[in-house]
């Protein structure tokens, strides 16, 4: 007779550090990561980015914050050419208007794939 052992629990991601806005996740935000959010908006294949990086779309979890678009900077539930121009605004070093419960492109957050 043999005995069936429960299936193992599939081990859940350890979260990453990543830079919100960084969208390939190359450790450098820049105007790429403006133009893959414009190339998703697009329906447009986007640069392949780095191993562990979410895809733009993705559901993410964020520590201390609610979950989040990948992509999405300013948590509006969507991913927009607005994104892509905090992203740019941020990269030129011209600031952008905090969003409560979102974090502020540029900051590193603790991410888990949702």
């Amino acid at each position: 007779m043999y005995s069936t052992c429960p299936p193992s629990p599939t081990p859940s991601p350890a979260p990453a550090t990543l830079t919100w806005g960084d969208n390939d996740c190359d450790d450098a935000l820049s105007a790429v990561d403006a133009l893959v959010d414009l190339l998703f908006v697009a329906l447009l294949p986007a640069p392949q980015p780095a191993a562990g990086c979410p895809d733009v779309g993705d559901d993410v979890d964020v520590a201390n914050a609610s979950p989040h678009i990948w992509g999405d900077v300013d948590c509006s539930g969507a991913v927009d050419s607005v994104d892509s121009l905090r992203i740019l605004r941020e990269v030129a070093r011209l600031g952008n208007a905090p969003v409560a419960g979102c974090p502020d492109v540029g900051d590193e957050v603790l991410v888990a794939l949702g």
